[in-house]
């Protein structure tokens, strides 16, 4: 575990689990539904989503196991909270930087070229040889967020000086290395 990740100013006490929980808890579909539902239902449906799953989809492991792991059986238990209130429309129209490590198993680089396509004003950075968390653990992507906000900050100085807002293309796919 020590070689982990690379040096870091954080300390451990920096990362918060219950935070990572509460964050995961109320921004994930669950079989019961949103962060709203009661806590009385969520086994069963559990339960029955995990029966439904095609044994083929999870060999060599038995179905049950897709139910039985972290994620779920944490927010299986965690109190129900007000569901965050969907976008206003299905489309980001503001400026979104998409950061995505070329060996992350969790978010493939697939899953953020096909966001970024269906974002009209998205640029995607794809950091090569970093995997999950790009922008804490590759200077690659810690350096990509910076140039992307001072961006936005300089498109909103130069909006501001001309009467107007500023405004981004997007649709970019720039690699950085990690």
């Amino acid at each position: 575990m020590a070689d982990f990740s690379a040096p870091s100013d954080e300390t451990p006490a920096d990362f918060s689990s219950g935070l990572h929980a509460a964050t995961l808890c109320a921004d994930s579909r669950w079989p019961w539904g949103d962060a709203s539902a009661p806590l009385d239902g969520r086994r069963e449906a559990l339960d029955r989503a995990v029966r439904r799953i095609d044994p083929a989809r999870v060999w060599p492991f038995e179905r049950r196991t897709a139910g039985a792991q972290g994620i779920p059986q944490t927010c299986l238990h965690w109190p129900p909270s007000r569901a965050d209130r969907p976008a206003p429309g299905r489309t980001l129209t503001m400026p979104v930087l998409l950061l995505a490590g070329d060996r992350d198993p969790s978010t493939p680089p697939a899953w953020a070229r096909d966001r970024a396509a269906r974002t009209p004003k998205a640029e995607l950075v794809l950091i090569e040889g970093a995997g999950h968390s790009t922008q804490s653990r590759s200077t690659g992507g810690s350096r990509a967020a910076e140039r992307f906000l001072l961006r936005q900050a300089d498109r909103g100085r130069a909006g501001a000086r001309c009467g107007r807002t500023g405004s981004a293309r997007g649709g970019g796919l720039a690699r950085s290395a990690a």
